[in-house]
């Protein structure tokens, strides 16, 4: 079974009028013979952190198999040089390998809160539960945009994240915040962040890979990625087409979305930024 520990409670905190003061959450996922922390706190709780691994796991330092991180910022990687260097994972083969052993999910979206965010999807008898670095700040910032907006790289792009991301998880583990269960009013609210006119759209998602989307709406028709639709018609009528990740199999049916206005990668965050639909051609 998988164990997950939250290790250290991030926190962010306006110490007065002009600074605000951040640390960020740690967490412990076991499994087998892997012993991963994700994050690894701010450069002033090495203490902190070596105490709670003993008091909430009876572990040392040296116990740790391997680190991810959700973000360099320096409130989540402060303590990384007390860990040996190849505890670090940082590419996409290693994560595959530690998935595999601990029968997790890791994954990443650009251009969210930082310019790569990795969060990491675990469940267990508890429940599925969501660590999401910087995704989510804590708790009260659903219902309080300005906690986390003015940190945000891309605003609309990490509120549609927020939303995806929330939908199919019991818990979430925040960058700055303890644990939370998610609530249906929870998702109410990640849900009309983003779509103003909720009544006015459907959305659909597929469980096989939580990165395809595709949003039906009065006046736009948008997959996010990819979708297969029985009717060939309806690829006429997708207005946009927007790749997040860089993967083969979002790419297959691409020349079946005639009249999409296609966005690349992290085209998504400027303004205006999009390849012309002649490009489908050329593919």
């Amino acid at each position: 079974m998988t164990t997950i520990t939250q290790i250290i409670d991030g926190y962010v905190r306006e110490d007065n009028s002009s600074t605000t003061k951040a640390s960020g959450s740690v967490i412990l996922i076991e499994r087998f013979n892997k012993i991963l922390l994700f994050d690894c706190g701010d450069p002033w709780n090495e203490k902190e952190l070596k105490e709670n691994l003993m008091k909430k796991r009876k572990l040392k330092i040296e116990d740790i198999t391997d680190i991810i991180i959700s973000h360099w910022h320096i409130d989540h990687i402060g303590n990384l040089g007390i860990f040996p260097d190849n505890k670090l994972q940082r590419n996409w083969e290693q994560f595959k390998d530690i998935e595999n052993v601990m029968n997790i999910k890791i994954n990443s979206v650009k251009e969210c809160h930082s310019n790569e965010d990795v969060y990491i999807i675990a469940s267990n008898n508890d429940g599925t539960t969501l660590i999401s670095g910087d995704i989510f700040e804590n708790e009260n910032d659903i219902w309080n945009e300005e906690n986390w907006c003015c940190q945000s790289k891309n605003v609309i792009h990490q509120k549609l994240q927020r939303y995806l991301l929330s939908k199919n998880v019991d818990f979430i583990i925040p960058g700055h915040g303890s644990i939370f269960k998610i609530t249906d009013r929870h998702k109410e609210k990640l849900y009309c962040d983003i779509f103003k006119n909720c009544d006015l759209l459907k959305i659909f998602t597929t469980d096989d890979d939580i990165k395809k989307c595709y949003i039906k709406g009065p006046n736009y028709n948008v997959v996010l990625n990819n979708w297969f639709f029985e009717d060939q018609n309806i690829y006429e009528n997708i207005t946009h087409l927007i790749i997040t990740h860089n993967h083969q199999e979002y790419f297959v049916n691409i020349k079946k979305f005639t009249n999409a206005q296609i966005i690349m990668d992290n085209d998504i965050s400027m303004k205006d930024s999009c390849f012309p639909n002649d490009l489908v051609s050329l593919l």
